[in-house]
């Protein structure tokens, strides 16, 4: 359950350490009463430097979320084979107007792992701008595979209408919203798509 071994599902791991680390740091605690009581001496200053370290850890840390730049930079190269760091950091480059980094980096991500929903969305919204629309296509087909029986199912099938719109397929993307409002009825955004 840590991570510290094994990569997770996720690029903020640290929440999955939480519970476990309860037991470290239990361990912590008795290693440091134990030689607290035979060498007080070394069990003080050893105390001091692992409280600085880890203040001078935290002082650096903070560092990587002054902008969700610089937090996607720092979580790429901490992991650069996770999708999801490649995957925001992607976007902070289409945010920039940087849309060949961001390509790079999700087309990295795509040979990582292919099968990852948020990815498949991503690449189709970044072929979408590009008005790439037979790769848009086919990255939005595949996400709707993935998410199909999700919770988030009707969404990807409401960008899949965006993008028939966008391409001109007027007829398709109607089809495709009316069956949005028909499976999840009180999506609002298939209305106001729609309209």
């Amino acid at each position: 359950a840590s991570n510290f071994f094994f990569h997770g599902g996720t690029s903020f791991n640290e929440r999955w350490a939480y519970f476990p680390s309860a037991g470290f740091c239990l361990i912590a605690a008795l290693a440091y009463d134990w030689l607290e009581q035979r060498e007080i001496r070394l069990a003080v200053p050893l105390l001091m430097v692992v409280v600085t370290a880890l203040a001078l850890r935290t002082v650096v840390r903070n560092r990587d979320w002054k902008n969700p730049f610089s937090l996607g930079t720092s979580m790429f190269e901490a992991y650069p084979d996770s999708v999801r760091a490649r995957g925001y950091l992607a976007w902070d480059y289409v945010e920039r107007g940087d849309l060949a980094r961001a390509q790079d980096l999700l087309d990295g991500a795509e040979r990582i792992y292919s099968e990852d929903l948020t990815l498949q969305e991503n690449l189709g919204s970044l072929a979408l701008r590009k008005k790439d629309y037979t790769a848009a296509e086919r990255h939005f087909r595949k996400a709707m595979r993935l998410s199909a029986g999700t919770s988030v199912e009707g969404e990807v099938v409401i960008s899949y209408a965006s993008l028939e719109l966008q391409a001109g397929n007027d007829r398709k993307a109607l089809a495709l919203l009316n069956s949005v409002m028909v499976s999840w009825p009180g999506m609002t955004r298939a209305y106001s798509n729609r309209a």
